[in-house]
């Protein structure tokens, strides 16, 4: 993945609706080594910490009532091209009434550019991206 650009998988089965949010360490914190002065472990830690809100990172279309349950950050291997990921579970009380999404990870991380989004919700399956000046992503069929 370039820097700048974040991917969003989204997929819902039953009432659950599971998010998984990945981006170079770059593209979120502006390095990807370990972290080694106290400005990086401070861009760091706050990177853990908005990524573990997940509500406010995706604000789905109220309708569907979508909770969110579990929030969990992965930090990625430095060796390998440090990769920055959280996974979400919601509970949605109205799960087939998801339309939309709206992404806020543009105002959580300044250096994103473009988020990529899969999903395959309720039936519905397609690709959108998401932009600073266009940051809501609604669910269509693709046919």
């Amino acid at each position: 993945m370039q820097p700048g650009i974040a991917s969003l998988v989204l997929a819902t089965q039953d009432s659950e609706l599971e998010a998984v949010l990945s981006a170079p360490a770059i593209s979120l914190i502006g390095f990807e080594s370990p972290p080694e002065t106290a400005s990086e472990w401070e861009r760091f830690q706050l990177a853990r910490e908005s990524l573990q809100q997940g509500e406010a990172l995706l604000r789905f279309n109220t309708e569907a009532a979508c909770r969110l349950r579990i929030a969990e950050v992965q930090t990625g291997s430095p060796s390998r091209g440090r990769i920055l990921s959280a996974r979400y579970r919601f509970s949605c009380a109205a799960p087939e009434r998801l339309r939309s999404v709206a992404v806020s990870v543009f105002l959580a991380f300044p250096r994103l550019q473009r988020l990529f989004v899969r999903y395959a919700i309720t039936g519905l399956r397609g690709e959108a991206e998401a932009r600073w000046a266009n940051p809501l992503i609604t669910f269509i069929p693709l046919f």
